[in-house]
């Protein structure tokens, strides 16, 4: 789920049910996010908009999230403080990439990006962005042919590592098969 309802997942940047680690934010409300430390979170304003990204481990108490409006009773409650930052290990590790690169997890608002190879050289707040801009035409490809981008995860499904770790070489001979098919 994205901030404008349900959009569909285009891409699996890595589905893993091994052990991991994790950071869990408790929040104002009694929310609660968990999630890996290399992921990106969407710091906001009071006014839910947008200041700037962190990766979860560098996540802090009194850091500001956007929350869902179906996460609250009230649709005015817009952002929700982190209280407690805590690490903890959890069964799997999922990436999934929606189109606008934002995705709800437990009402939270969260970026869809982690660390991948831009990290050291670009700024933690635009890093999240460049990936977004990166993924465009795997998106584009997405809206005109989605069961090329479907076969393209599928040829790596059962493979826990992320794609971040798979060769180049595998990438493009993959990609390579299913064109020639």
């Amino acid at each position: 789920m994205a901030r404008n309802g349900f959009e569909p997942i285009f891409f699996q940047g890595h589905a893993s049910k091994d052990a991991s680690p994790y950071v869990r934010l408790s929040l104002e409300s009694k929310l609660t996010l968990e999630l890996s430390p290399d992921h990106y979170l969407r710091l906001v304003n009071p006014h839910g908009e947008l200041e700037t990204h962190v990766l979860a481990k560098d996540a802090a108490v009194g850091m500001r999230l956007a929350v869902s409006a179906e996460a609250e009773a009230e649709a005015e409650v817009k952002t929700a403080t982190v209280l407690q930052v805590e690490r903890t290990v959890l069964a799997g590790a999922y990436n999934p990439y929606t189109t606008s690169g934002t995705i709800i997890v437990n009402g939270i608002e969260v970026s869809c990006h982690s660390s991948w190879f831009l990290e050291g050289v670009t700024s933690a707040a635009a890093t999240p962005l460049l990936y977004q801009q990166l993924l465009a035409p795997l998106r584009a490809l997405y809206s005109v042919a989605p069961g090329l981008v479907k076969s393209f995860c599928a040829k790596f499904d059962g493979d826990s590592r992320p794609m971040s770790e798979l060769g180049l070489r595998q990438i493009v001979g993959s990609l390579a098969s299913i064109a020639s098919a």
